[in-house]
């Protein structure tokens, strides 16, 4: 099975209502344009999160030719899940950085939806890392290097890390984490731009989502000031 990513985002504003643009404003006028959606699906679908489902055509850039006709770009349609706690002010997606954050873009200059993608303080959550098995460095101040990774048991405790941490940013983590509820232990990617990876199989979407607000809640949350 493929790695699973969540996007995590604080919530300013969510409207429960079924949306869907451009073609609900203007069928006409907007046709052939990309489209957005976003459906509530099912009501408190797992510890006070609604799930709701997403549509977004996604723009791909790329040159190419079709029907004797060229383009630049074209829309790569794709649908995902949402989970939304009014409570927590909290929502994730299940899909990745890339699309998620396009996604947000996009939904929020309708002004129905205001959703802000957490980005991840590595300076705050790295001492609360039992074990780190993977780090990519960004901003390295070097003249002929500017990203780097570095991976093996507790590399977050390597000379290596350490020098490198010092001339440039976290920018994405690989972590061994141990569930407090099971008790088993599952790898998992933590990204800058607020992203968790499952890299392990789950049995079903209530258990990923088990792993990412137990994650989320004992090394990414800060405490309240």
């Amino acid at each position: 099975m493929a790695a699973k990513a969540y996007l995590l985002c604080n919530v300013l504003k969510f409207s429960q209502e079924e949306f869907i643009a451009p073609i609900q404003e203007s069928l006409l006028e907007y046709e052939g344009e990309p489209e957005i959606q976003i459906k509530l699906a099912r009501t408190d679908f797992f510890n006070g999160f609604d799930q709701f489902v997403c549509h977004h055509d996604f723009k791909v850039k790329v040159y190419g030719k079709a029907f004797n006709k060229y383009f630049n770009y074209y829309f790569l349609p794709l649908d995902f899940y949402l989970f939304y706690n009014r409570d927590l002010r909290l929502a994730l997606l299940s899909v990745k950085s890339k699309i998620g954050l396009d996604f947000i873009d996009n939904l929020n200059k309708y002004k129905r939806h205001e959703l802000v993608p957490i980005e991840i303080d590595f300076e705050y959550i790295l001492p609360r890392i039992t074990e780190m098995t993977g780090v990519w460095i960004s901003k390295i101040n070097h003249t002929n290097l500017k990203t780097a990774g570095y991976f093996g048991h507790h590399v977050n405790k390597s000379k290596e890390f350490e020098e490198a941490v010092k001339e440039g940013t976290v920018s994405s983590a690989q972590i061994k984490y141990i569930s407090p509820l099971t008790q088993e232990e599952h790898t998992i990617g933590i990204s800058k731009k607020g992203t968790i990876t499952l890299y392990d199989t789950f049995n079903q979407i209530e258990d990923e989502l088990e792993i990412v607000l137990s994650v989320y809640n004992n090394i990414i949350k800060k405490p309240a000031i």
